[in-house]
């Protein structure tokens, strides 16, 4: 019924990285309708130890939940492109002396298998009731950060928590058990905010909206709610010509980036966003405090991040008002960005005196997109949806999902870029393109993201123990 398909040499690009793969087969001519729609399953090489080679794991890897038996393309075969050094596995096998050894060793491979995890096996969608997609896109993305998620339901179950942050909590609970797999409402929520389901909104106030009720909420934990996306500024003022200097901090959850004249990529429009700024002519800073008045002076205003936010939320501003045709219209233009980014570049300086002042310094600045929030149309209407990797601290990052309301489907990395990145606008000036970024810094990519492995022991033949259950 079931095969384990080892590659030696290595499968596709696993092959030149020089790497080994391991994949788990559903036989065609098996059905999986006894089984759990998806499952996980964990496989591991263990080295014998014969010919005097340590015994022991040589690799470990472990798949959250895939959905075997979907007639799709490589429904029936998942596993790991990339397990385990192809010179791990030939040490092994040479009982410890490498390629070049004269020992024999033996390498046994295990998959242990059990049910997915619920938040994996079935993810679920929200129903549209009117014009709320731009909801719905928003609350998939905020749903995906499982540690927000808990708290949320967490509090809510303890205070009994009514209001917006009791509909909330509904709304997770029906995504999160997606019992018999309708689509969770979302009309109490609507009602508590006071949102009108038949008016379309902007995603990027709505969410404003949102954290503004449940943070000042007495029932809502607002540091397990708010301090995952927040992060600081560190903005200056200093004159050229005379010696005066002004700083303050500033506070934020999302950093508003320009998309035109920004070249195309969100590095360019970061780097706009901290360049430093020469306040001359008719912009010359008033040098003033409360000890002394130095007049009008030319001066730089510099703006840099301070403390890095765990979730860092990006704000493509795609649209902006033409004085020309006096109304507000969508700026098609194209703006990429990457897998992984890097806010090194961007932030404060911590080994100039006084910049950092000894707070926010974060060794890790790297961070993993997570979500991408797509609208489509034109400044005057338009539909909303979103990308998310409800896997992303699993190997790989995990596949990436479209919600699309109530649709949910599985979809290619390069769709979701193809889609986010834009550059072309249709009839009518409507265009697709990504309107809010969602990535996670990589080091706490355990801490927030970790439900989805949730029931995976260590040991799989525990795994498998559960799944014989």
């Amino acid at each position: 019924e079931w095969q384990l398909v080892l590659f030696p040499a290595g499968y596709k690009s696993a092959a030149e990285s020089g790497h080994a793969s391991v994949y788990l087969r559903l036989r065609a001519d098996h059905r999986p309708h006894p089984l759990p729609r998806a499952l996980a399953f964990s496989a591991r090489l263990v080295g014998s130890g014969g010919g005097g080679a340590k015994g022991g794991d040589v690799a470990r890897r472990t798949c959250s939940g895939h959905n075997f038996g979907f007639e799709k393309k490589g429904g029936r075969s998942w596993g790991f492109e990339r397990f385990c050094q192809r010179e791990e596995l030939a040490a092994a096998l040479s009982g410890g002396g490498g390629s070049g050894g004269g020992g024999h060793g033996e390498v046994v491979l295990e998959v242990a298998m059990g049910p997915a995890a619920p938040l994996l096996s079935t993810p679920n969608g929200l129903t549209n009731h009117g014009n709320t997609c731009y909801m719905n896109a928003l609350l998939q993305g905020l749903y995906h950060v499982d540690a927000v998620r808990e708290a949320v339901i967490d509090a809510a179950a303890d205070s009994g928590a009514g209001g917006v942050p009791g509909a909330l909590a509904a709304i997770f609970r029906a995504l999160k058990l997606n019992e018999n797999g309708r689509p969770a409402p979302t009309k109490a929520l609507c009602r508590a905010l006071g949102v009108d389901v038949r008016e379309q909104q902007d995603s990027q106030e709505f969410r404003a909206a949102l954290f503004a009720e449940l943070t000042s909420h007495p029932a809502m934990p607002g540091e397990a709610l708010y301090a995952p996306f927040e992060g600081r500024l560190l903005n200056r003022i200093k004159c050229t010509g005379v010696d005066f200097e002004k700083t303050w901090k500033e506070p934020f959850v999302e950093l508003a980036l320009d998309v035109a004249g920004s070249r195309g990529h969100v590095k360019h429009a970061l780097a706009r966003f901290t360049a430093d700024e020469l306040l001359t002519g008719d912009n010359k800073y008033r040098a003033k405090n409360k000890e002394t008045d130095l007049g009008l002076q030319d001066a730089t205003k510099s703006c840099r991040i301070q403390k890095a936010p765990e979730v860092l939320q990006l704000h493509l501003k795609r649209f902006a008002y033409d004085p020309r045709r006096d109304r507000m219209v969508k700026v098609a233009d194209k703006l990429s960005f990457d897998e992984e980014l890097d806010l090194k570049p961007y932030m404060v300086d911590q080994g100039a005196e006084g910049e950092g002042e000894g707070e926010g310094e974060v060794a890790e600045s790297v961070y993993k997109l997570h979500a991408v929030l797509i609208h489509l149309g034109d400044a005057d209407h338009g539909h909303y949806y979103a990308y998310v990797r409800p896997q992303l601290g699993s190997p790989g990052g995990g596949p990436w999902l479209c919600f699309d309301d109530s649709n949910v489907a599985e979809v290619p990395a390069r769709q979701v870029y193809a889609d986010a990145f834009g550059g072309r606008a249709g009839a009518g000036g409507m265009s697709r393109n990504a309107y809010l970024l969602q990535y996670v810094r990589r080091d706490a990519v355990p801490s927030l993201l970790h439900a989805g492995d949730a029931g995976l022991p260590e040991d799989p033949s525990k795994l498998c123990e559960e799944g014989s259950k």
